[in-house]
């Protein structure tokens, strides 16, 4: 027996996206603090086999990348912290439906057009509840198969 889509809008909790913002960015964060570190403070021998005094403003600008990084995986885990459940799955929600209808329908393709402004926005005001039910079966559209995680507008 199928699930009812009020079974499956249960089960959506949005998880997978919070964790893989969550996840890329703590990992970018890693790797650029170490890699940086380790091209400003490795000994010369460590970094080149020629014998020539390496580079090092390469460590210096991933170490500033990595700052970037820092501030931005405070800032995914404070969002992540400061919204209940259901703002969590809706937000996720509505980036999803966007990035799914792409222009060339495969959401993996960085030449297709989309702006990220826009459906961040759209997803802004989706965890707000600022949506009214024409936006929000517009979105559903997008990928029928999945159902809308919140509560629809004006059923309380």
């Amino acid at each position: 027996m199928p699930e009812s889509s009020e079974q499956k809008r249960r089960h959506y909790r949005a998880g997978g996206y919070w964790a893989v913002q969550i996840g890329a960015a703590a990992l970018m964060t890693i790797i650029c603090f170490g890699a940086g570190g380790i091209l400003l403070f490795a000994s010369p021998e460590f970094l080149s086999r020629s014998g020539e005094e390496p580079e090092r403003g390469g460590g210096v600008m991933l170490m500033l990348i990595g700052i970037g990084m820092l501030v931005l995986l405070i800032n995914l885990i404070r969002s992540f912290a400061s919204m209940t459940g259901e703002q969590r799955a809706v937000y996720a929600w509505a980036v999803m439906q966007q990035h799914a209808s792409r222009t060339d329908g495969h959401p993996a393709n960085p030449g297709a057009a989309v702006n990220d402004l826009k459906i961040l926005s759209v997803a802004r005001r989706a965890r707000r509840g600022e949506l009214s039910a024409d936006e929000i079966a517009a979105l559903q559209q997008l990928r029928p198969d999945v159902p809308y995680p919140g509560t629809m507008p004006g059923r309380g």
